[in-house]
Formats: C-alpha cells, sequence, structure tokens
C-alpha cells in the first residue's frame, strides 16, 4: 500500500512569543493512518516541547522523530510522528518553555505502517550549507512518504521541487518552508532563497507492508 494524502492541515505561525500553539487539522477517516507534523521555532532555545493530538478528545502523545538547531539562537526544527490517530476536527497541541515564536503544520496521511518507531518514521541526518538553495535528500522506498522543512535567516523561500506544506517568511528572525512527496526512491527536497546560511531536517514514513530502517528518535 502506497503512502498518500488524507488531509493537509491549516498552515500558520504564533504571530508573538508565547509557550503553546495549537495546529488545526481535520483528519479523515482512512486506511492506516498516520499524523505528522512539522515545526520551525524562531528561536532555538526552547526546551521541553511535547505535542498533543486532540488534547480535549483523544488526547494522544506524538512522538519526536527529527529535530535540529539552525544555530545557537535561532531557529529549531523538528518534526514529529503518529500512528493510528482517531479520526476528529480538531488540533495538536504544541507546547514548550522558553518563549518563542513558530510557524507549523499538521498532515495527515494513508498508509502507513503503523508498528511505530523505526517501522514507520525514520530520521533523515540535517543538512546545512551557505547557498541560494538549501536541499536534502530523505532515503525512502518506492512507496513511502517523505518529509522535510528548511529553515534561514536572509529571506522568503520560494521555488519548492516537492509539494509545498507550508511556506512562512513572518516571523520576526526567519524564514521556513516545507514540502512532503510521495516517493519513488529516494527523494531530494530543495528550495530557492537569496544567498546565506540554511537547514533542513527530513523525514521518512514508510509504507505499510514496508521495511523500517534504524534512526528514528523515540522519546
Amino acid at each position: 500500500m502506497a503512502v498518500s494524502l488524507n488531509s493537509l492541515g491549516t498552515p500558520d505561525h504564533a504571530g508573538s512569543a508565547v509557550t503553546t500553539h495549537d495546529a488545526v487539522i481535520t483528519v479523515n477517516a482512512g486506511s492506516n493512518i498516520a499524523l505528522l507534523l512539522q515545526i520551525a521555532f524562531d528561536l532555538s532555545t526552547p526546551t521541553g516541547v511535547g505535542a498533543v493530538w486532540d488534547p480535549l478528545g483523544a488526547n494522544q502523545a506524538m512522538s519526536l522523530i527529527t529535530s535540529a538547531a539552525f544555530d545557537g539562537s535561532n531557529g529549531l526544527l523538528q518534526i514529529w510522528g503518529l500512528v493510528n490517530p482517531t479520526p476528529a476536527a480538531s488540533h495538536v497541541t504544541i507546547s514548550w518553555t522558553n518563549a518563542t515564536d513558530l510557524a507549523a503544520v499538521a498532515v495527515a496521511l494513508n498508509g502507513v505502517n503503523q508498528t511505530g518507531g523505526a517501522s514507520s518514521f525514520t530520521e533523515q541526518a540535517a543538512t546545512n550549507g551557505n547557498s541560494t538553495t538549501p536541499s536534502i535528500t530523505v532515503t525512502a522506498s518506492s512507496g513511502d512518504e517523505t518529509m522535510a522543512t528548511t529553515y534561514n535567516l536572509t529571506s522568503a523561500i520560494s521555488g519548492d521541487t516537492q509539494t509545498t506544506t507550508i511556506n512562512d517568511a513572518s516571523m520576526a528572525n526567519g524564514a521556513m518552508a516545507g514540502s512532503r512527496a510521495d516517493a519513488t526512491g529516494n527523494m531530494t527536497h530543495s528550495w530557492t532563497q537569496s544567498t546565506g546560511l540554511w537547514k533542513c531536517v527530513g523525514a521518512r514514513i514508510i509504507a505499510a507492508g514496508g521495511g523500517g530502517a534504524a534512526g528514528f528518535m523515540w522519546i
């Protein structure tokens, strides 16, 4: 079974320095559902980050797949995952300490391996550079889904080579963009920006019936 889109949530940002934010999404009924969350904190200092799907209903905690800071002060990129979320029109509540703005989007997928852990999600090593083309290649197999997020301090981001999930240049310090792809093998996610430093994180979402891999960060 190939992974496919169930629902794309509302991409948005907090708009101020806060310690909680809701990422709104309707998770539709489907088969082998997983819920993913892409976050870019504007500062790199949040601690104790947590993400809970439908806290007043199903109250299901998500697990961290990957996390990387842009530098010692700015930009913390994370991707979270949850298998078998209860379908609902609701939100993911993100909470943390050390107030900061953030941008985030939730994405629901069908056809995902329901075992959890490294059988469902694997982390791609973060990439960074100083150029006009932020890029990360996510190792995957045909039928999987890949997901990636980038952040910079210099300019708005454009030219997404995969399917855009979020693009936000309204945070006080940086800009972020995210994308997903129906994998046909290893998938490269890249963007365009004015020259400057950038950081990318990525994850593989494994199809039901697919094989897992090492590298999952389970917290």
